[in-house]
């Protein structure tokens, strides 16, 4: 009596098959994609990535916006308070948001209105940051005004940003006394 199993030929090949796939991809670790330009962070945290932007400086670009951050800045008051400082550009065609900014211990930023002026204005988005303007944070502008984390002058500030169309940004800015 011979025994021929003809139904079970191809549940056979099919697990088969999908048992060399399997072992062929898991020896094969997957390689991030490269990007085609910087990515929006003064601080790059893997080998290979782009090179870090100047301390309180970076520039990030996404569908019609062009942020360039400039002269960032952490002043730090004698009572321990802390304001962040910065000059934003928006070179794009759409208007773009700063809606949160965090500091190195998860606390947030509260931001403030400008004194008077639409660009720099406070919404339920964030702070506008019209297209083709600059708004310069602090002063008679924008203010973001730190807590926790207790910088002290000298130190490099590692900043979380979040905007509306660029997303999450990471921003090291030099605290100083004042």
């Amino acid at each position: 009596m011979t025994c021929s199993l003809p139904h079970l030929a191809r549940p056979i090949a099919v697990s088969a098959a999908l048992l060399a796939l399997t072992t062929a991809c898991a020896g094969t670790p997957a390689t991030p994609p490269v990007p085609t330009a910087p990515a929006p962070t003064a601080a790059p945290s893997a080998p290979g990535a782009p090179a870090p932007a100047m301390p309180g400086s970076l520039s990030a670009q996404a569908s019609g916006v062009d942020l360039a951050i400039s002269v960032a800045t952490v002043h730090v008051a004698p009572d321990g308070t802390a304001e962040l400082t910065m000059t934003v550009r928006n070179s794009g065609s759409v208007p773009e948001h700063l809606a949160m900014v965090t500091t190195p211990d998860g606390s947030q930023a509260t931001l403030q209105n400008a004194a008077g002026d639409t660009t720099g204005s406070l919404s339920d988005a964030g702070i506008l940051l019209s297209p083709g303007s600059t708004t310069a944070f602090g002063g008679r502008g924008p203010h973001v005004l730190l807590h926790g984390g207790h910088p002290a002058p000298g130190q490099l500030i590692q900043l979380t940003m979040e905007f509306g169309v660029v997303g999450l940004v990471h921003l090291h800015a030099p605290a100083v006394a004042g």
